[in-house]
């Protein structure tokens, strides 16, 4: 038997504009995690949904697996919810296949440079950001280029801050959102782009370095820099926009859309546990189901 694990992730900075380089920070959510279990069998079965097939054929292939499998995937986390549901299956591929035939663990780097390949399969074009995130589990990391730059740890400074995470409904596929956000950054004028560009590298270089240091005032700032830039790219609706409302007006220092947009998660900064609880409570009254978390990515299950 071979068992793989990815992670949900939460981009804090660089939806979209990571495409175009710029840097971007995002976390694992050990809580809401896909596992993959992969046993030897005399005859296989072929999986129900046509893009997990075509995910799992292409991490065998990696490592040169042609043999029939039973294969059983469980997994908690949203799907179309901006939490990363295919980087999740596709780490936990990547790392179950890997199993198959080896006894030591695959690197990190490694599963995720594989798990890109399989993502791509299902968004048609993969930073890496995410396949990172799902395979660093609760630790940030600051991305570029396809490659982790840093890993920042999370200040004790921060210990009492919380995120709020709201789930504003099922958003579209994702590869819709990243063409509508393409065509938004195309149709920019250069100044702009180039602009927006270097704004969302300082806000990740700055979060980043407010999570080391605990500057959760930096942090704050570097999330609504962060935010401002995804504003122009047509990918924060209506859900998403009234619900960033609401969290800043139940006492978030910051909050933005995380993900790929057009509905998904909304995300929120709170220097305390109480009045994010508050806040969630405000969230609740809508209908949305959420999760309040700590800086250190310890999830709680979802309150409807």
């Amino acid at each position: 038997m071979a068992l793989g694990l990815g992670h949900a992730k939460l981009i804090l900075v660089g939806e979209h504009w990571v495409l175009d380089g710029a840097r971007a920070l995002a976390i694992g959510l050990p809580q809401l995690h896909t596992q993959v279990e992969l046993i030897p069998a005399e005859a296989g079965e072929a999986l129900a949904d046509a893009q997990a097939a075509q995910m799992l054929q292409s991490a065998l292939e990696q490592v040169g697996w042609r043999g029939p499998l039973r294969v059983t995937i469980s997994s908690n986390v949203p799907i179309r919810r901006g939490l990363g549901s295919s980087a999740a299956l596709a780490v936990a591929l990547v790392r179950a296949a890997h199993a198959l035939g080896h006894s030591t663990e695959l690197a990190t780097g490694d599963v995720a440079q594989r798990a890109r390949a399989l993502e791509a399969l299902v968004h048609g074009q993969s930073s890496g950001l995410d396949p990172a995130a799902a395979a660093a589990g609760g630790t940030a990391v600051l991305f570029q280029q396809g490659m982790v730059l840093n890993q920042p740890q999370i200040h004790s400074n921060l210990a009492s801050a919380q995120w709020l995470v709201v789930d504003v409904g099922q958003g579209q596929p994702t590869r819709t959102a990243i063409a509508i956000a393409r065509q938004a950054r195309e149709e920019m004028g250069d100044l702009r782009r180039h602009t927006l560009l270097a704004n969302v590298t300082r806000a990740a270089d700055d979060a980043a370095e407010a999570l080391g240091s605990g500057n959760l005032d930096q942090l704050a700032q570097a999330l609504r820099l962060a935010g401002d830039a995804i504003e122009p790219l047509g990918i924060v609706n209506g859900p998403l926009q009234l619900c960033r409302t609401l969290l800043l007006g139940a006492g978030a220092l910051a909050s933005k859309s995380s993900g790929a947009g057009l509905g998904g998660v909304t995300l929120g900064l709170f220097a305390d546990a109480d009045t994010a609880r508050r806040a969630q409570i405000a969230v609740a009254e809508r209908g949305w189901a959420s999760w309040l978390s700590p800086l250190a990515t310890t999830a709680t299950h979802p309150k409807d």
